[in-house]
């Protein structure tokens, strides 16, 4: 057996929202690939590694890209399994995939899964018919506290452009942060 210190071992977070709010695109722009810009779905799941550099240690990042239609919910229930970070993904344009994100966590949580660090992504900041105001997604994260009564439950929000990159880093960059010094403190 393989011997990894705390610091290499995976961290692993997940990409969950409905379909087509850019999840897969978040992902591989994160990795420096490239993308076409046209929707593909993802069946089941997709995944990545990176490692990246925190604090000058040097860590490993899993990211799990999963399917955002609800016929998958079996499936998906099974790559929860060891999640250390949520990225929520919406679209700015839709009501509709806002109004689902607490139903997608909610499906994590009766998955049997821990409570874990989340950040909100508001993605395709950059198209004009926006649906969902700042403040809107303020009063979730309150809902969302209030709801896991937990005083570690971490929770940040951020708008992004997956196509142009705009927070993208930002993003991935905060919810590491957070999966690791969690880790520290509960290890």
């Amino acid at each position: 057996m393989l011997f990894m210190s705390r610091k290499n071992k995976p961290h692993k977070v997940i990409l969950i929202g409905d379909a087509a709010v850019g999840k897969t695109t978040l992902r591989k722009n994160f990795m420096g690939e490239s993308t076409t810009g046209q929707y593909l779905m993802t069946i089941g799941a997709d995944f990545s590694i990176k490692k990246i550099d925190v604090d000058g240690e040097e860590h490993i990042l899993q990211i799990w890209d999963l399917a955002g239609q609800k016929q998958f919910g079996s499936v998906i229930d099974g790559y929860f399994k060891g999640t250390k970070g949520i990225l929520l993904v919406f679209a700015l344009n839709s009501a509709d995939t806002f109004n689902n994100l607490l139903s997608w966590l909610d499906e994590y949580i009766k998955a049997g899964n821990e409570i874990v660090p989340v950040i909100i992504l508001g993605n395709k900041s950059d198209l004009p018919d926006r649906a969902i105001e700042r403040s809107q997604v303020e009063e979730l994260m309150k809902e969302m506290k209030n709801k896991f009564e937990e005083p570690t439950f971490y929770v940040n929000y951020f708008e992004t452009n997956a196509l142009e990159g705009v927070n993208v880093v930002e993003a991935f960059d905060d919810i590491v942060k957070i999966m690791i010094e969690n880790e520290m403190h509960f290890s």
